[in-house]
């Protein structure tokens, strides 16, 4: 059975979206299972001493004492010439990225039996050709070929859209761990166009609500057991890991007025209530903040808010109800969160994978074979790839010659792959 994958890199955790085709019908996007019992890692790489990696949350959530040995944050990095220095050998952020979609893609394969038919991978929308480029090079020299690429926003409209037709123009807010971005992303006869983007000017991401949520619960202890509890070494040997266990609690309230944080104390594992008015109260500022953002960036786009056909909430950023409302009250139209947020980027891009891939399988055979790439800068108003008026290139030169490795050898492709490209700066 062929099928297509979709990969989200847009942030500090890893979303992938597969759609198989039986015949020449496609089923509609799924997420793959990533983690034990999970659909999304975070994007958290460590290398071993004999080179091999692992990634996601066994790493994130994993003992720092060879903290040297562990990659984060490369994503957002992609462009810079620094290299990271990983268990002593520098790394160039582009290398890394191509690693985390290379082993997604050995995931998905070994849950298939084989390869995918066609890979399209959503990015940051503050992406240029520059950092695009970094990335099509370091997937190619990684072994997968050709890939699509297309700004997050777009892939989540794309998503939320589905196969609608007609003019669409929405207004996206993506938040990931550390950063949030801001979109106005328009569906025209021949694509997606992205006439205008924020960055978040402050590293505000949902790290921070998570923070926000974890004074609440060490206040309520604080009340509970009075002013020296906290202090105490084995009450703070105990709330280490406070803000993971906040960031697992504060999705509840999505749809509940409460939420329960687990914390392990010396008494047992303990259910500690926050409310969603005293979450929103202490999280308000940060609220403005994105609201206002929002509404700069349609703005900024040549935009009033009444041309809005919607509003499109995705990410950590789905997780606050307060903030749908918030938007709700400047920007008119529809609050759109979606179901699961995480691969709502993971799942546009799977569409695109599929819409590309039936337009290559219907082309005449002697065509030559061409592949998808987007637009020269995330801001120019040209097309994105959707599956009609997609922008085409000359075919990639062709694949270097198979290299034989020693089947005694324990390492996947991609471990090898990482400890060759480990160290190689220009």
């Amino acid at each position: 059975m062929s099928y297509v994958l979709g990969i989200d890199l847009n942030g500090t955790h890893l979303s992938v979206a597969r759609s198989s085709c039986t015949g020449w019908t496609w089923g509609p996007p799924e997420p793959v299972r990533l983690g034990a019992n999970a659909h999304t890692v975070p994007a958290v790489l460590r290398v071993a001493a004999d080179g091999a990696f692992s990634i996601g949350d066994q790493v994130a959530e994993g003992p720092m004492v060879d903290g040297h040995r562990i990659a984060r944050g490369f994503v957002e990095r992609v462009g810079d010439d620094v290299p990271q220095v990983v268990a002593g050998e520098p790394c160039l952020p582009h290398t890394l990225t191509a690693v985390l979609a290379d082993w997604a893609v050995e995931r998905a394969q070994a849950q298939t039996g084989h390869r995918p038919e066609h890979l399209a991978i959503s990015h940051p929308a503050a992406w240029g050709e520059h950092r695009r480029g970094l990335l099509r090079r370091a997937l190619w020299d990684t072994g997968l070929g050709e890939a699509t690429l297309l700004p997050a926003p777009v892939a989540a409209a794309t998503a939320h859209l589905g196969r609608e037709s007609g003019g669409r123009t929405l207004a996206v807010l993506s938040m990931c761990g550390n950063g949030f971005e801001t979109s106005v992303v328009r569906r025209t006869p021949t694509g997606f166009t992205m006439p205008g983007w924020r960055q978040g000017v402050d590293p505000l991401g949902g790290d921070d609500f998570d923070e926000a949520l974890a004074e609440l619960v060490r206040a309520r202890l604080t009340r509970e057991f009075g002013r020296g509890y906290l202090q105490d070494p084995q009450i703070r040997l105990a709330l280490l890991d406070l803000q993971s266990a906040c960031a697992r609690a504060r999705p509840a309230f999505t749809t509940a007025a409460q939420t329960e944080v687990l914390v392990p104390l010396p008494l047992g594992l303990t259910a500690v209530p926050v409310g969603r008015a005293a979450f929103g109260e202490a999280v308000r500022p940060m609220l403005l903040l994105l609201a206002d953002t929002l509404l700069r960036t349609v703005r900024d786009a040549g935009l009033r808010p009444d041309q809005l056909d919607g509003v499109l909430l995705t990410g950590a950023a789905a997780h606050l109800p307060l903030l749908a409302e918030m938007i709700g009250e400047q920007l008119p139209g529809d609050v759109v969160v979606c179901a699961d947020p995480q691969p709502t980027a993971a799942i546009g891009a799977a569409l695109v994978a599929q819409r590309l891939i039936s337009a290559a399988w219907q082309a005449p055979r002697d065509e030559p074979r061409r592949h998808a790439a987007a637009p020269d800068d995330p801001g120019d108003d040209g097309p994105v790839p959707d599956g009609g008026g997609v922008a085409w290139h000359e075919p990639a030169p062709p694949r270097p010659p198979v290299r034989i490795t020693d089947l005694s050898l324990p390492r996947s492709r991609s471990s090898a792959m990482f400890a060759q490209a480990r160290g190689r700066v220009p």
